[in-house]
């Protein structure tokens, strides 16, 4: 049976994700074309997380994930790509002072070095 078949409202606890994997996973609905309101519950969830992510404590991508140095893929795709860019903006709105007293207290470690010019400048 199609994950969409009459497109319901998304359950609250279910990632609206895990639907479009699903439906993609599945043999029977593979081929056929995502229902629109399904593409619309992903858009608004990613929105979603993405809001969140901008009004939750600001901390720099290698305490967000430790485990994952500049150079990794994770940074350009899903969650890794939302946090950097989410954050990125945040580091643009800082004040130069503000900027400055994060950067002391956030600093590059090893692997990471050069990264706040890198963003500041762009």
């Amino acid at each position: 049976m199609p994950v969409f078949a009459d497109c319901p409202p998304m359950q609250k606890e279910r990632d609206p994700l895990q639907g479009l994997i699903d439906h993609i996973r599945n043999p029977e609905t593979r081929e056929l074309p995502l229902p629109e309101c399904a593409k619309r519950e992903a858009r608004k969830w990613v929105a979603e997380r993405r809001a969140q992510l901008l009004e939750g404590p600001m901390v720099p991508p290698w305490i967000y994930a430790p485990d994952a140095p500049m150079s990794d893929f994770s940074w350009g795709m899903g969650a890794g790509e939302d946090f950097l860019e989410a954050f990125e903006t945040r580091l643009h709105e800082l004040s130069v002072l503000e900027y400055e007293e994060f950067r002391k207290a956030n600093p590059e470690p090893v692997g990471w070095e050069g990264y706040y010019l890198m963003i500041r400048d762009n």
